[in-house]
């Protein structure tokens, strides 16, 4: 287990945002909000935008808010969740832009057991360059079809996160496809298995699917504040909204693609299949 703590990167100046940027994105939710959020000062053509959110319309039900009171017992906001956030969709930009489809036919690529070395090495190594400690990455095939001969993507268990400046650890299983979509469920740190996890722990899923893909892949730094100004928006909506469930929102990373991504809170029971990210549960 290597829990050595990495300096993390230099801060990263932000600036608000610019409205003319904003991208028309249509979703069904019942309250739409398309603002584009602050502006990375290192990456001025990165920008982030919170597109919609679902809110309860019959109390009391399972929140946002709700779930990020069991991410620290005594937690009286969210603090302790957004930063699991932060790192959940900091995790689905990483997986979105690297977990590409394998080369056509013909092409040269790293057989099935390389490709998943690297994506472990890369997972690992991107977290503790931030300053996080990690417990364990594993990372296996993910089998979907119906031919479980057939790879579809790569299942990654990250145990133990604890991110800069954070008192607590978060899990994060992670669902990467090879067509650019995925999930992430991300939990408080557990010894339980996976499948008990999934069953039994609330948490947030985080839906994504990427577009525009050229190969690009943006710089890390990036990914760790485009992640933060999300995680941002998203607690202070959801402290002052305490009826808002899901959150739907896009990422444009110019020359890489764009990201559109939606939190979901989970109350225990996380589904194992995907799920859309331009529809909202009310």
């Amino acid at each position: 287990m290597d829990t050595t703590p990495v300096n993390g990167p230099a801060t990263t100046d932000i600036v608000p945002y610019v409205q003319e940027r904003q991208i028309n994105v249509n979703v069904d939710c019942n309250e739409l909000i398309n603002q584009v959020l602050r502006t990375i000062n290192a990456y001025p053509y990165y920008t982030s935008q919170a597109v919609a959110v679902g809110k309860k319309v019959v109390l009391p039900s399972v929140t946002a808010f709700s779930v990020c009171k069991t991410f620290k017992t005594q937690a009286v906001d969210c603090s302790y969740a957004s930063g699991s956030i932060a790192g959940g969709i900091s995790l689905a930009i990483i997986h979105g832009f690297i977990d590409l489809n394998p080369p056509k036919e013909g092409a040269t690529t790293a057989a099935p057991s390389r490709r998943r070395d690297l994506l472990h090495e890369h997972v690992g190594n991107y977290l503790r360059s931030t300053g996080a400690e990690v417990e364990s990455v594993s990372v296996r095939p993910l089998m979907e079809n119906r031919d479980t001969s057939v790879e579809s993507g790569h299942s990654i268990d990250v145990r133990g996160v604890r991110e800069l400046g954070q008192e607590i650890r978060t899990d994060f299983r992670i669902a990467s496809r090879f067509d650019g979509s995925g999930d992430i469920q991300t939990t408080p740190f557990s010894k339980d298995s996976v499948v008990r996890r999934a069953s039994t722990t609330a948490g947030y899923k985080i839906s994504w699917e990427v577009s525009g893909r050229t190969g690009n892949k943006p710089p890390s730094q990036a990914v760790t504040s485009l992640g933060q100004v999300v995680a941002d928006d998203w607690r202070t909506r959801v402290q002052a909204q305490q009826n808002i469930g899901d959150y739907i929102g896009l990422i444009d990373l110019e020359s890489c693609g764009r990201i559109q991504f939606r939190i979901i809170p989970e109350d225990g029971g996380f589904g194992t299949g995907f799920e859309t990210v331009d529809k909202c549960n009310a």
